[in-house]
């Protein structure tokens, strides 16, 4: 099994990692959807992030078709699921729409 990689979301320590595709349907653009997993004290101000659909730094590995890069990206957190038990973690979902080409930070 592969060790999980480190990522920031809102300066927020944890693992995690974005996959960006291509918008054929559109005819340009790319966007990404991602997943972000941090310690459950962080639910509160990661649940505010998501109502409020406020804009928020992503940073680690980004994959697009045969490319992995250490990133940084705007992304909305588009969900968030608490904690299972008390003092666990919580795992967020996130996207964004127009990411770059350029996938170098």
């Amino acid at each position: 099994m592969e060790t999980p990689r480190t990522a920031t979301l809102m300066g927020l320590d944890g693992r995690g990692y974005a996959v960006v595709e291509s918008l054929p349907s559109l005819g340009k653009g790319r966007s990404c959807t991602g997943i972000f997993v941090t310690c459950g004290s962080h639910a509160e101000a990661l649940e505010t992030a998501c109502r409020e659909r406020r804009r928020v730094p992503f940073r680690g590995p980004t994959h697009f078709r045969h490319v992995s890069a250490e990133t940084s990206l705007e992304v909305e957190i588009t969900r968030v699921d608490p904690a299972a038990e008390p003092g666990g973690d919580v795992t967020v979902e996130f996207t964004a729409r127009n990411v770059p080409y350029d996938l170098s930070v």
